[in-house]
């Protein structure tokens, strides 16, 4: 009975060494707490690694509006480039969970690649273009390309529209830096960007009487 005691108390006493060095370790490393603060985002850099992307193709598209009464005398229809096309962004990470942490509920918006980096490996500042939301979530968004083109005639009419449109298929890499909002941690996190986007390349409207 008592070597039994013996090895319960022996036992006891290991599990009760394990556990605070564990605390203790835990306490010593950074990041077992991030979950338990608040960070904002700095600043996002961006780069192509050899394991990413850019591919485009080119394709024709045509269209056809007939033209509806704008006034007493008068008939007019207008085309608008790129409006059926949605254009996507999505972020992926090794740990989403601490991802989506550090982005909050309501991910800021920042500038997201539209074209191919010059050299692999360095990164960039991206300023000007296309917005998306920080975020695991995919993102659909029209074309910034928003020109059309409007024919008005007495008669009514058929506008056909011929276009060459441009898809371009990406992925990127991502380093991004947070900052405690209460504090002085600071967390870098890493991770791959793909997205769809399109472009229109050629565009020419004509016009044929309409016959019903």
């Amino acid at each position: 009975m008592e070597q039994k005691n013996e090895l319960f108390r022996n036992a006891l006493f290991a599990g009760m060494a394990l556990f605070a060095f564990t605390a203790c370790s835990n306490d010593d490393d950074p990041s077992s707490n991030v979950f338990n603060k608040e960070y904002k985002l700095v600043e996002v850099e961006w780069t192509q690694m050899a394991d990413d992307e850019i591919t485009s193709r080119a394709f024709d598209e045509v269209k056809e509006i007939v033209a509806t009464k704008s006034s007493v005398d008068e008939y007019s229809a207008e085309f608008f480039q790129l409006e059926d096309y949605q254009q996507t962004s999505q972020f992926l990470s090794d740990d989403p969970e601490l991802f989506k942490h550090l982005t909050g509920t309501t991910p800021d918006m920042i500038f997201i690649p539209f074209e191919g980096f010059s050299t692999i490996g360095t990164y960039y500042h991206i300023t000007g273009g296309n917005q998306a939301p920080f975020s695991l979530d995919a993102y659909n968004y029209p074309s910034s390309e928003r020109v059309s083109q409007k024919v008005s005639s007495k008669a009514q009419f058929v506008l056909r529209n011929t276009s060459t449109i441009e898809e371009t298929r990406m992925s990127a890499t991502y380093r991004a830096y947070f900052k405690e909002v209460d504090g002085d941690d600071e967390i870098e996190i890493t991770g791959k960007w793909k997205g769809v986007f399109y472009s229109c390349k050629y565009s020419m409207c004509s016009t044929t009487d309409f016959k019903e």
